[in-house]
């Protein structure tokens, strides 16, 4: 099993905006990114595109690891009481 769809099947029961933000990281590094998929699926979680790679690349990743860093407050947050 590819690491892709291994960190996707774990995360999916979870969170499915993860799954969603994933999946476009694995677009977008791509060679040749298809520009719909990217613009639907970022459309589809609330995210504003762009035609520049790079700018949505960055989107992705700063959404992904908002809902990680989010994640990790609450087990910290669990952990204390």
């Amino acid at each position: 099993m590819s690491k892709s769809r291994d960190r996707h099947s774990s995360s999916r029961s979870l969170d499915p905006k993860l799954t969603q933000l994933e999946a476009l990281v694995d677009e977008l590094i791509k060679d040749s990114p298809r520009e719909e998929v990217v613009r639907v699926g970022m459309e589809a979680i609330g995210l504003v595109y762009t035609p520049d790679p790079i700018a949505c690349m960055t989107t992705v990743l700063t959404a992904l690891d908002d809902i990680r860093a989010s994640r990790r407050a609450g087990r910290k947050m669990e952990k204390e009481l």
